[in-house]
């Protein structure tokens, strides 16, 4: 394929006008009766130009006849409700009648799912887990971020709380309830008492696991703990003083920098005054797959009483729980992997506490909460790096000096492992896409997906990444889509629809972007899945990424054709058209129920001619 520039057609639901390309005397039998004109694209490589079709245009395109050509044709449902799906049929047909009969298919087929859990996989070795229990402990995270936004949301916040002690007389928010610490005078040696929310059953802050741990570090903005009955109790005392050591000097202030004070809610707190870090094999027994979280519930004050108030799990506390090495041989993956998940989690942290000290009604949407965390961990590893923002991230500096492939590349220093998790997420998104969308939550979609979609849109539409994600995080008033929109200045469905292309582009070396809309300017994503692909085997054999680049557009065929796909609110899917000999080929896109695409309708597409 040459290297070629890009003649972009994005078919949207517009008004006709004068630029708009000619209707042409031809016209597209609809399934439900009737016809439409077909709107003309006789596209040259190399000569960029954006035409607006209307819904009615865009429902039939005709392409001239261009021998060896090859099209990309993307389709997006830019609802911004990602429970909305849309189905559209695509119909294709040449009126050059004898080269009519390449594909025939007489009813709709049903875009394939295809299958791949190659970075869940990749992502559960480095976390020392399988991937059926690795995958599991990703959804139990994202229920549980759900379940601390409905508790919140039926809670009020803590100004509604003081409002109900009002008005039950009860003025008194903390219960006699007697702590076993006091987080300013603890020192290394200390044994408190802790307990650890029940985040597979409990809903309302009631069920939960009472543990002793030993504190064995205490700094100025951390407090480490490890469960007496931990397995390598006692042996382990050095990684986690370098753990709290890193968060005071380089995590901390990293937050503060980008997302805000994760003790800015102290005050409020009994034990407040700084972050406290509990390992347990309670996480890893209990809730197998689940490498660290956070919990509303620990927010709030103890209340034994009955009523909506009662919170019978909270350590009152600004808190982060994880899991543990099991064996001696375990304990450096986990030291490398656990220090990108405190990043992570201590900016869930950073987002409850300023939602509930700026008086929020709510707390960040799921899908933006995790993509906004897994940022956190991606600016803590440029320390390590070196890379910076919107200097574009090569696998060399990142991916490729990551355990396991540190001492392959000749790799020095400290790296821990951070990014390989983010783009094998990434790679299960991308290889998944057709079912998928950067607003739809769990798994992949928030850990892959949702990250690269905001990453994208800070690249390129915000004149401060700091201030920008920090305004994300401190808003009050705005979750979700308008919360990111707020900080872009962009309408969802531009940002959405570029960075699907942007996401397809990166998968045809040899094209020539028009626009840095369509280019990832912080990240070679291609290059680093192509180190992915090159470099990383299972121990058994075989390339744990077989895909050079994970997203591979449906292929299709001029002549006659007929697909039918359905794309959740955000999501998009993928077609690559190709005509071996010069042949005019009409294109249909249609709503199964209306036959021609609703003028009000979320459907958008773009149609590339990449060759």
């Amino acid at each position: 394929m040459r290297k070629s520039s890009l003649w972009l057609v994005p078919l949207l639901a517009a008004c006709h006008d004068s630029t708009s390309p000619r209707a042409s005397s031809l016209t597209c039998g609809l399934t439900s009766g009737g016809s439409v004109p077909a709107t003309v694209l006789d596209l040259a490589v190399g000569q960029p130009k954006f035409l607006n079709l209307s819904a009615e245009q865009a429902s039939c395109v005709q392409f001239e006849p261009h021998a060896n050509s090859v099209y990309l044709f993307t389709l997006f449902n830019t609802d911004t409700s990602p429970r909305s799906a849309a189905l559209v049929k695509l119909h294709g047909s040449s009126p050059d009648s004898a080269q009519n009969a390449r594909i025939v298919a007489n009813a709709p087929v049903a875009m394939p799912a295809v299958v791949s859990t190659n970075g869940m996989a990749l992502g559960a070795q480095m976390a020392g887990m399988s991937p059926a229990t690795f995958e599991a402990g990703q959804a139990l995270h994202a229920r549980l971020l759900e379940s601390d936004r409905q508790l919140v949301q039926r809670r009020g916040g803590p100004a509604a709380i003081r409002m109900r002690a009002i008005a039950n007389h009860q003025p008194a928010l903390r219960r006699n309830r007697t702590l076993s610490r006091d987080v300013s005078t603890v020192q290394p040696g200390d044994t408190v008492s802790f307990r650890i929310r029940d985040i597979r059953y409990d809903s309302d802050c009631s069920l939960s696991f009472s543990v002793q741990a030993r504190a064995v570090y205490s700094g100025p903005h951390s407090v480490i703990y490890e469960d007496i009955t931990a397995p390598l109790a006692g042996t382990m005392d050095a990684d986690y003083a370098a753990i709290g050591a890193e968060f005071d000097s380089l995590t901390y202030p990293m937050l503060l920098k980008y997302f805000g004070d994760p003790l800015a809610y102290g005050g409020q707190l009994r034990n407040g005054g700084k972050e406290e870090m509990l390992f347990s094999p309670v996480v890893n027994e209990d809730f197998s797959g689940v490498a660290g979280f956070v919990t509303a519930c620990d927010f709030f004050p103890f209340d034994s009483t009955s009523g909506p108030d009662r919170d019978l799990v909270t350590n009152e506390a600004a808190i982060f729980y994880a899991y543990l090495p099991e064996r001696p041989e375990d304990e450096p993956g986990w030291f490398s992997y656990v220090r990108g998940v405190l990043a992570h989690e201590s900016k869930h942290i950073a987002s409850y506490a300023a939602h509930l000290n700026n008086g929020a009604a709510a707390f960040e949407q799921e899908w933006l909460e995790e993509s906004t965390a897994q940022t956190a961990a991606e600016i803590f590893q440029r320390t390590f790096s070196g890379t910076s923002w919107r200097r574009q991230a090569t696998f060399a500096a990142t991916v490729g000096c990551e355990p396991p492939l540190t001492q392959e590349n000749g790799c020095t220093g400290d790296h821990p492992e951070v990014m390989l998790d983010h783009f094998a997420f990434l790679y299960d998104y991308l290889s998944n896409v057709n079912s998928q969308s950067p607003i739809l939550g769990g798994g992949s979609a928030d850990y892959g997906g949702s990250w690269s979609f905001v990453r994208w849109a800070l690249d390129q539409y915000v004149p401060s990444e700091a201030a920008a994600l920090h305004d994300l995080t401190q808003s009050v008033t705005l979750t979700g889509i308008p919360n990111l929109v707020a900080r872009t200045n962009q309408p969802f469905s531009t940002m959405v629809a570029d960075w699907s292309l942007a996401s397809v582009l990166a998968a045809y070396p040899d094209v020539t972007p028009t626009s840095s809309r369509y280019l990832f300017r912080g990240w070679d994503d291609a290059g680093i899945f192509r180190g992915m692909h090159d470099q990383l085997f299972y121990v058994t054999g075989g390339r744990a990424f077989p895909r050079v680049y994970p997203l591979i557009p449906q292929q299709l065929h001029f002549g006659q054709f007929d697909f039918a796909v359905r794309m959740p609110g955000g999501g998009s899917s993928y077609f690559e058209l190709d005509s071996p000999t010069a042949i005019r080929e009409n294109v249909q896109l249609q709503d199964p129920v209306h036959g021609t695409l609703l003028s009000d309708g979320p459907i958008r597409a773009v149609v590339v001619r990449v060759q």
